[in-house]
């Protein structure tokens, strides 16, 4: 066996371990909630216009957001299997730190596009690092307890929660930003 496979086999191994049953779901359950805080998904177009950006490119920087999960679904999905789904979630989270970081940074440059495209970018790669990792966690999780059975329901009630509460915090986003446009996005970096 070659060492990539042997390195995944013993991340996989080791990320199902937990020192109590269902320690691995409780952690999935709270970081797919806190994954689904989305202060800024209804406001981000404004903000951008705030910034002075022209409604081409907001387009471009749309653009942008849409090419990294085309260009890092792969590599992501590599980096998974070889260092572990937790990690692969762990840097999805880091990407909308920096994100949200490099757009309230934006305000600092006479160039905004110098930080909004990046920030773009880095947006659209946590979910290409979050794509399929957390719901083979889950399954992997669910599988080592004997509950492989239980997936879809459990899906469906985490996925419930989750756009629930991504439509909650997306109306605060808008309430903050009615008061300061930096306020989601400091949150988002808050939140990772």
């Amino acid at each position: 066996m070659d060492p990539i496979t042997l390195r995944a086999e013993a991340t996989a191994e080791a990320e199902l371990s937990p020192s109590e049953p269902g320690q691995s779901l409780a952690r999935f359950y709270g970081y797919q909630l806190v994954a689904e805080i989305g202060l800024t998904g209804g406001i981000w177009i404004l903000y951008l216009q705030h910034l002075g950006l022209s409604l081409t490119q907001i387009g471009i920087a749309e653009a942008v957001f849409h090419l990294a999960p085309i260009t890092l679904e792969l590599p992501s999905g590599s980096l998974a299997d070889v260092f572990g789904r937790k990690w692969a979630l762990a840097l999805s989270s880091l990407c909308v730190a920096l994100a949200a970081f490099l757009m309230l940074m934006a305000t600092t440059l006479a160039n905004p596009l110098l930080l909004v495209f990046p920030a773009m970018y880095l947006s659209g790669a946590s979910f290409a690092c979050r794509s399929g990792s957390a719901q083979a966690f889950l399954y992997d999780s669910l599988a080592e307890r004997g509950g492989a059975g239980t997936f879809s329901k459990l899906l469906g009630r985490i996925l419930s929660a989750s756009y629930l509460l991504l439509a909650v915090t997306t109306w605060v986003g808008a309430v903050l930003a009615d008061v300061n446009f930096g306020w989601p996005y400091a949150l988002t970096v808050a939140v990772g």
